[in-house]
Protein backbone atom coordinates (compact mmCIF):
# COMPACT_ATOMS: atom_id res chain seq x y z
CA UNK A 1 0.00 0.00 0.00
CA UNK A 2 1.29 3.27 -1.03
CA UNK A 3 1.16 6.36 1.22
CA UNK A 4 -0.91 9.45 -0.45
CA UNK A 5 -0.08 12.92 1.47
CA UNK A 6 -4.13 14.12 2.85
CA UNK A 7 -5.52 17.03 1.16
CA UNK A 8 -8.07 19.12 2.48
CA UNK A 9 -10.19 17.87 -0.52
CA UNK A 10 -10.11 14.53 0.52
CA UNK A 11 -10.72 15.42 4.58
CA UNK A 12 -13.69 17.14 3.44
CA UNK A 13 -15.12 14.71 1.32
CA UNK A 14 -14.32 11.98 4.70
CA UNK A 15 -16.34 14.21 6.88
CA UNK A 16 -19.37 14.72 4.30
CA UNK A 17 -19.22 10.66 4.35
CA UNK A 18 -19.60 10.37 7.84
CA UNK A 19 -22.30 13.04 8.44
CA UNK A 20 -24.32 10.70 5.63
CA UNK A 21 -23.39 7.93 6.88
CA UNK A 22 -24.78 9.24 10.44
CA UNK A 23 -28.05 10.18 8.57
CA UNK A 24 -28.77 6.93 7.60
CA UNK A 25 -28.30 5.46 10.60
CA UNK A 26 -31.31 3.44 11.64
CA UNK A 27 -32.64 5.76 14.93
CA UNK A 28 -33.73 2.85 17.31
CA UNK A 29 -31.88 0.17 17.52
CA UNK A 30 -34.10 -3.57 17.78
CA UNK A 31 -37.71 -4.10 17.17
CA UNK A 32 -39.93 -1.52 16.58
CA UNK A 33 -43.01 -0.71 19.13
CA UNK A 34 -45.54 -2.12 17.15
CA UNK A 35 -46.69 -4.11 13.82
CA UNK A 36 -44.99 -7.69 13.08
CA UNK A 37 -42.40 -8.62 10.62
CA UNK A 38 -44.40 -10.12 8.32
CA UNK A 39 -44.11 -8.32 4.34
CA UNK A 40 -46.78 -6.42 3.35
CA UNK A 41 -49.55 -8.59 1.64
CA UNK A 42 -48.96 -8.44 -1.95
CA UNK A 43 -52.65 -7.48 -3.99
CA UNK A 44 -53.82 -7.14 -7.42
CA UNK A 45 -51.00 -4.46 -8.45
CA UNK A 46 -52.77 -2.04 -7.11
CA UNK A 47 -50.58 -1.57 -3.63
CA UNK A 48 -48.13 0.78 -3.19
CA UNK A 49 -44.89 0.52 -4.40
CA UNK A 50 -42.34 -0.70 -1.98
CA UNK A 51 -40.00 2.35 -0.70
CA UNK A 52 -36.62 1.11 -0.45
CA UNK A 53 -34.44 3.19 2.17
CA UNK A 54 -31.03 3.62 1.68
CA UNK A 55 -28.12 2.10 4.42
CA UNK A 56 -24.83 2.99 4.59
CA UNK A 57 -21.50 0.78 3.50
CA UNK A 58 -19.98 -1.44 6.10
CA UNK A 59 -16.80 0.37 5.39
CA UNK A 60 -18.80 3.67 5.94
CA UNK A 61 -19.70 2.74 8.94
CA UNK A 62 -16.06 1.93 9.76
CA UNK A 63 -14.47 5.39 8.70
CA UNK A 64 -17.43 7.45 10.48
CA UNK A 65 -15.47 6.99 14.16
CA UNK A 66 -12.49 8.09 12.86
CA UNK A 67 -13.36 11.15 11.13
CA UNK A 68 -15.68 12.14 14.08
CA UNK A 69 -11.60 11.61 16.01
CA UNK A 70 -10.59 13.61 13.52
CA UNK A 71 -13.07 16.86 14.12
CA UNK A 72 -13.25 16.32 17.61
CA UNK A 73 -9.07 16.77 17.82
CA UNK A 74 -9.16 19.94 16.86
CA UNK A 75 -8.41 22.63 19.12
CA UNK A 76 -10.63 25.24 18.72
CA UNK A 77 -14.32 24.36 19.87
CA UNK A 78 -15.74 27.28 17.12
CA UNK A 79 -14.22 25.20 14.17
CA UNK A 80 -15.17 22.15 15.44
CA UNK A 81 -18.56 23.45 15.66
CA UNK A 82 -18.58 24.85 12.46
CA UNK A 83 -17.68 21.96 10.51
CA UNK A 84 -20.10 19.62 12.08
CA UNK A 85 -23.08 22.08 11.10
CA UNK A 86 -21.62 22.55 7.84
CA UNK A 87 -21.49 19.12 7.37
CA UNK A 88 -25.55 18.01 8.71
CA UNK A 89 -26.41 21.25 6.12
CA UNK A 90 -24.31 19.51 3.67
CA UNK A 91 -26.17 16.01 3.44
CA UNK A 92 -29.91 17.13 4.82
CA UNK A 93 -32.43 18.14 2.10
CA UNK A 94 -34.17 20.95 2.37
CA UNK A 95 -32.09 23.58 4.03
CA UNK A 96 -29.55 25.88 1.85
CA UNK A 97 -25.75 26.59 1.95
CA UNK A 98 -26.30 30.17 1.62
CA UNK A 99 -29.42 30.18 4.37
CA UNK A 100 -26.55 28.44 6.57
CA UNK A 101 -23.86 31.01 5.57
CA UNK A 102 -26.08 33.51 6.64
CA UNK A 103 -26.86 31.84 9.85
CA UNK A 104 -23.24 31.99 10.72
CA UNK A 105 -22.77 35.62 9.80
CA UNK A 106 -20.84 35.25 6.57
CA UNK A 107 -21.20 35.07 3.02
CA UNK A 108 -21.07 31.65 1.04
CA UNK A 109 -17.01 32.05 -0.23
CA UNK A 110 -15.88 32.82 3.08
CA UNK A 111 -17.74 30.20 4.49
CA UNK A 112 -16.25 27.56 1.94
CA UNK A 113 -12.44 29.45 2.75
CA UNK A 114 -13.03 28.78 6.31
CA UNK A 115 -14.03 24.75 5.96
CA UNK A 116 -10.93 24.28 3.78
CA UNK A 117 -9.20 26.06 6.62
CA UNK A 118 -10.25 23.52 9.10
CA UNK A 119 -9.95 20.61 6.41
CA UNK A 120 -6.86 21.63 5.61
CA UNK A 121 -5.36 21.77 9.17
CA UNK A 122 -6.77 18.12 10.04
CA UNK A 123 -4.66 17.24 6.18
CA UNK A 124 -1.70 18.36 8.30
CA UNK A 125 -2.14 16.94 11.09
CA UNK A 126 -2.63 13.54 9.15
CA UNK A 127 0.47 13.99 7.18
CA UNK A 128 2.97 14.91 10.43
CA UNK A 129 1.38 11.57 11.99
CA UNK A 130 2.33 9.81 9.31
CA UNK A 131 5.64 11.16 8.57
CA UNK A 132 6.46 10.67 12.17
CA UNK A 133 5.37 7.00 12.66
CA UNK A 134 8.54 4.91 13.01
CA UNK A 135 7.23 1.93 10.41
CA UNK A 136 11.17 -0.08 10.68
CA UNK A 137 12.68 -1.84 13.76
CA UNK A 138 15.72 -0.10 15.13
CA UNK A 139 18.97 -0.94 14.00
CA UNK A 140 22.14 -1.18 16.28
CA UNK A 141 23.18 1.57 15.49
CA UNK A 142 20.57 4.01 15.80
CA UNK A 143 20.80 6.44 18.67
CA UNK A 144 17.00 5.97 20.05
CA UNK A 145 17.82 4.60 23.52
CA UNK A 146 17.98 6.72 26.75
CA UNK A 147 21.33 7.96 28.26
CA UNK A 148 22.70 5.91 31.09
CA UNK A 149 25.07 8.23 32.41
CA UNK A 150 24.23 11.50 31.24
CA UNK A 151 26.89 12.77 33.86
CA UNK A 152 29.88 11.17 31.87
CA UNK A 153 32.27 12.90 30.02
CA UNK A 154 34.08 10.58 27.32
CA UNK A 155 37.17 12.75 27.32
CA UNK A 156 39.01 15.93 29.48
CA UNK A 157 39.27 17.97 25.95
CA UNK A 158 35.64 17.34 25.07
CA UNK A 159 34.27 18.39 28.25
CA UNK A 160 36.23 21.75 27.96
CA UNK A 161 36.10 22.80 24.36
CA UNK A 162 33.56 25.60 25.36
CA UNK A 163 34.73 26.73 28.32
CA UNK A 164 36.76 29.82 28.97
CA UNK A 165 40.41 29.04 29.94
CA UNK A 166 39.88 30.06 33.48
CA UNK A 167 36.64 27.84 33.98
CA UNK A 168 36.99 24.62 36.44
CA UNK A 169 34.67 21.84 35.94
CA UNK A 170 32.75 20.23 38.37
CA UNK A 171 31.80 16.98 37.24
CA UNK A 172 35.35 15.65 35.90
CA UNK A 173 37.34 13.46 38.38
CA UNK A 174 40.37 13.35 36.65
CA UNK A 175 40.35 17.56 37.47
CA UNK A 176 40.21 16.84 41.37
CA UNK A 177 43.66 19.40 41.89
CA UNK A 178 41.62 21.89 40.15
CA UNK A 179 38.40 22.16 41.38
CA UNK A 180 40.31 22.16 45.33
CA UNK A 181 40.10 25.82 46.87
CA UNK A 182 43.29 27.90 47.04
CA UNK A 183 44.26 27.77 50.65
CA UNK A 184 45.74 31.65 51.25
CA UNK A 185 48.63 31.99 53.58
CA UNK A 186 47.36 34.38 56.16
Amino acid sequence: MNYEAWTAKAVEERVLEAAETLMLMPNAPGPREFGNSMPPVVEDGRSEPSRYKARPSRAAIDRMPQTWEWINALPKQADRVLLYAWAWVKTRRGRSINDFASGEGMNVRTLRRAVTRICQLIANDLNRMQLVRLNSAVDLVSENQAELHPEQISSVSYANHWRAADAKPRHLPELLDQRAPVKRAG
